[in-house]
């Protein structure tokens, strides 16, 4: 007897380039309710961007398709947010090229404004492969925000979270999920856990 399951949405791969996440910084919702804050180090950041300059494996991230009232697409990240992050802080000269690349550079230890154009052509060219989940676009849908922070919290687990972090993957509030300024704001706040994983301490 087979297990018959329907698919929740849809999954579809896309590439980037890491120039996309800084032309298009607005296409990408990177802290939606569930999100944790930004805690990567300067050096983890940097660590990332020497991945990408070296051709690295770097895991995929996950993406959310999301409509606005004005028919306007935009991803709301799933999984992925201290990457993308990471991506944005070198690109606005927030953090350097990694000193170890002197090795292959003498560009390394410098700020994105002050490369070569060779080197920042070579580092823009290089991609981010993503899976965008289709299905799920109205952003004040209550279950379709129940699915993706489930999601969302299912990839964490093995990962490090501090006690707040956790609680914060677990809360929906409708009041926090109006992700760009022309979506109108709920007109009540509502909150909605999902299932609790092992009991954490506060880190």
């Amino acid at each position: 007897m087979s297990i018959i399951v329907d698919k929740p949405y849809s999954k579809e791969p896309k590439t980037f380039s890491l120039k996309d996440f800084h032309e298009n910084q607005g296409l990408f919702i990177s802290r939606p309710p569930y999100q944790r804050k930004n805690v990567w180090t300067n050096q983890q950041k940097e660590s990332l961007i020497e991945s990408f300059f070296r051709r690295h494996y770097v895991p995929d991230i996950v993406l959310r398709e999301v409509h606005t009232p004005s028919h306007i697409m935009k991803y709301e990240v799933v999984d992925g947010q201290q990457r993308i992050i990471a991506i944005q802080d070198f690109f606005n000269n927030a953090i350097k090229l990694a000193k170890v690349l002197s090795d292959i550079t003498p560009d390394a230890g410098k700020r994105y404004s002050g490369l070569s154009p060779e080197v920042k052509k070579h580092i823009e060219q290089q991609t981010l492969n993503a899976t965008v989940l289709g299905g799920l676009t109205n952003p004040h849908n209550r279950k379709y925000q129940e699915i993706v922070a489930k999601v969302f919290w299912n990839l964490q687990q093995g990962k490090t979270l501090s006690y707040m972090e956790v609680e914060h993957s677990k809360l929906y509030s409708a009041a926090r999920a109006v992700i760009t300024a022309e979506l109108p704001p709920p007109t009540t706040r509502t909150r909605l856990f999902l299932n609790k994983g092992p009991s954490q301490t506060p880190q």
